[in-house]
């Protein structure tokens, strides 16, 4: 008799997915984290720009809650929410949890999803156009 024991599940890209999808199956909507500088931003006026993620958050924007998690001080806040504006992207917090929604209490930040070029940003946007689509072609 063979046992299939699973270890670490969720490093399954599709159990990740499975998971998402039940969520906004559930609740509606995602709460989407996304980082600020190099992943929707270029910092230190790097020539580059990040249209992929910045479409794919367009998408989502009637889906979700949106928390921008960056590590900048406050005294960024003001240029990044003028650069969320001008990218016409949603945005609900900075480094806050999305008020009025039963979540775990802590000190972290609670969100389904975090798009952040230091937290697997290739396998995070995967996952979350993936699942936009089937959103809009009525399959979710």
């Amino acid at each position: 008799m063979c046992v299939n024991i699973i270890n670490d599940p969720y490093l399954s890209e599709e159990r990740v997915y499975e998971r998402l999808k039940r969520e906004f199956k559930k609740y509606g909507k995602l709460i989407i984290a996304y980082d600020f500088d190099y992943t929707i931003n270029s910092y230190k006026n790097e020539p580059w720009d990040y249209p992929e993620v910045v479409n794919l958050l367009k998408r989502w924007a009637p889906y979700g809650y949106f928390i921008c998690y960056t590590a900048s001080p406050k005294s960024r806040y003001v240029e990044i929410k003028a650069k969320v504006k001008e990218l016409s992207i949603p945005l609900d917090y900075i480094n806050e949890n999305v008020k009025g929604i039963d979540m775990p209490k802590g000190g972290k930040l609670y969100y389904n999803i975090l798009l952040c070029d230091r937290a697997g940003l290739s396998e995070c946007y995967r996952l979350l156009k993936r699942l936009i689509t089937e959103i809009e072609e009525g399959i979710v």
